[in-house]
């Protein structure tokens, strides 16, 4: 599903939900935008001044830098690295994104402007993008919908990227002309605009960068295509895991199958990966290939139900990067038929255009692979990890791996904890922390941290299946075991089968039968509802 991605857009109108704090910012935290306090999420943009490994220079001062870019603020006398800067690389290589909101800076909050590269509202910060001398450029002009790039869509222009980059190196207030069928343009580069010469209309232009993906997190030929999905086993335990890479258009998957030139099959890169091999080699059509399991693409696919099925959004990333910040609210995405907004807090879809849409995050995890999830509380000035230092100087006695333990085990429970000599609730069907004594409310959120996942070989998916169990409340308020074709009502899952779904999707549901009736089970809610009587009833995980 098409998609561009926007931190602050300047196309049409953008209806977004109430709480966005700035014309830049999707991703808002909950305070005002006058506020001076950013978010503490691990993964936000922040500056840093770790000494860098000299690889490039920057064209513009010929300093040396780390990468193909480096985001830098200056706040005082020198300039700063921006930690995560791939956040703001990935918005910026977007046209039609204006500015972005980046959190946890020295200075709190900012706003910056990229078309005019500055900070807003903070006249004593600067910023800058320093950038190899091999970046690609690109050059786009407003479409009457959109953003195009030159020699890309609708009446090809005898004019490329690459050939508008030439001369504006050579005169950066110069100008370029040209002609479509026997009508003759004009660019210029000081104005950055398109000028009709026959009519005098004019369209913004913009220069923006190719998105090269940092270290890691970049696509490794065909390896990076690929993802192992487990197809729900809700009819059979032993459902064989099927391997799929993208199509050129990536949008759609498809199988791996043993013909048209290819040599290997997904049952045969399944076998030889649960062999524990790194690599394995395969050809098609007479070209080699190499599958990376280490790096076969990424753990997590985010997906948009249009009212009649679910379809993938192409280059997710950007919304991943943003939900993995504490301070983050949510995104809004353009799709084709316009803009929506994804409330990261309640998972739902606003707009306009959003009517009947839902939103869902995947995981694509092996059976001894899980994220890592840090657990953040909002204080008066950001949002913190829990086990770290709050800006009154003190820590909580937990960590957000012991929160997650007790989150785990159920969904709808709580844990209390101390910090000094203050007890606390954490309350996960509220997501809020109580201060038991004085019964102040404070919010808290629930994040993967970015691209970290970790490997457990000691764990193995039948294991980890077996010993969950899965309960309702039945009618006489008593927990009753998921017992698949047993004696009441002869229900279609098992507590393994609700798991293995579980595992999939933490906050998604499943679908079930029991006699006559067919059920929905909701893992975000941790209830069953009778899909006929809608009947609710409350659900456990042991």
């Amino acid at each position: 599903m098409a998609s561009n991605y926007q931190e602050g857009s300047d196309e049409g109108s953008n209806s977004q939900s109430s709480e966005s704090c700035s014309d830049f910012s999707d991703s808002d935290t909950d305070s005002q935008a006058s506020s001076e306090s950013g978010s503490d999420s691990e993964e936000a943009p922040q500056t840093s001044s770790k000494p860098n490994v000299c690889m490039h220079y920057n064209r513009e001062t010929n300093e040396e830098f780390d990468g193909p870019y480096r985001w830098q603020l200056k706040i005082g006398k020198g300039w700063e690295n921006i930690a995560n800067d791939h956040i703001l690389e990935a918005q910026y290589s977007l046209p039609n994104t204006k500015g972005i909101k980046i959190y946890n800076t020295r200075a709190g909050a900012i706003s910056i402007d990229f078309t005019k590269m500055r900070v807003l509202q903070k006249t004593n910060i600067k910023v800058r993008r320093m950038s190899s001398r091999d970046t690609e450029w690109l050059w786009y002009y407003r479409g009457d919908q959109s953003w195009c790039q030159y020699g890309e869509k609708g009446k090809a222009s005898p004019i490329q990227s690459s050939q508008l980059e030439a001369a504006y190196q050579n005169n950066r207030r110069g100008s370029v002309k040209f002609t479509i069928d026997s009508t003759q343009y004009e660019i210029s580069f000081k104005d950055m605009c398109q000028r009709n010469l026959s009519t005098g209309r004019k369209r913004r232009v913009r220069r923006r960068p190719k998105y090269v993906p940092s270290e890691g997190e970049g696509l490794r030929g065909i390896a990076s295509q690929l993802k192992s999905i487990l197809s729900p086993p809700t009819n059979s335990n032993n459902k064989t895991p099927e391997w799929q890479f993208k199509g050129r258009n990536g949008e759609k998957w498809y199988t791996f199958k043993n013909r048209g030139g290819c040599s290997v099959s997904s049952a045969d890169i399944e076998k030889f990966y649960q062999q524990n091999q790194a690599t394995m080699t395969f050809t098609v059509n007479n070209d080699t290939y190499t599958l990376d399991f280490a790096t076969s693409g990424n753990h997590f696919e985010w997906q948009l139900f249009n009212g009649q099925q679910w379809g993938s959004i192409l280059n997710d990333f950007v919304i991943e990067v943003h939900y993995c910040q504490a301070g983050a609210k949510g995104i809004t995405i353009h799709l084709n038929k316009g803009p929506v907004y994804i409330d990261f807090d309640d998972m739902t879809v606003t707009g306009p255009l959003a009517n009947g849409y839902s939103i869902r995050r995947n995981t694509l995890l092996s059976h001894n692979q899980k994220e890592v999830i840090g657990w953040y509380y909002k204080d008066n000035y950001r949002w913190c990890e829990y086990g770290s230092q709050g800006s009154g100087g003190m820590s909580s006695s937990i960590t957000s791996d012991f929160i997650e333990q007790q989150y785990n085990i159920n969904p709808r429970g709580s844990v209390q904890f101390t910090v000094g000599n203050m007890t606390y609730k954490v309350d996960f069907s509220a997501m809020t922390q109580t201060n038991l004594s004085t019964y102040m409310l404070r919010k808290v959120r629930r994040r993967p941290k970015f691209k970290e996942v970790v490997t457990d070989n000691s764990i193995t998916q039948n294991s980890t299946l077996s010993q969950v169990r899965w309960q309702f409340m039945d009618m006489d308020g008593q927990w009753t075991d998921y017992i698949k074709g047993g004696t009441r009502g002869c229900c279609s899952v098992s507590s393994q089968d609700i798991e293995a779904e579980y595992q999939q999707d933490s906050t998604g549901m499943m679908r079930f039968r029991a006699g006559r009736f067919s059920y929905e089970l909701d893992f975000s809610d941790m209830s069953q509802t009778n899909l006929s009587t809608n009947t609710r009833r409350s659900v456990r995980r042991l």
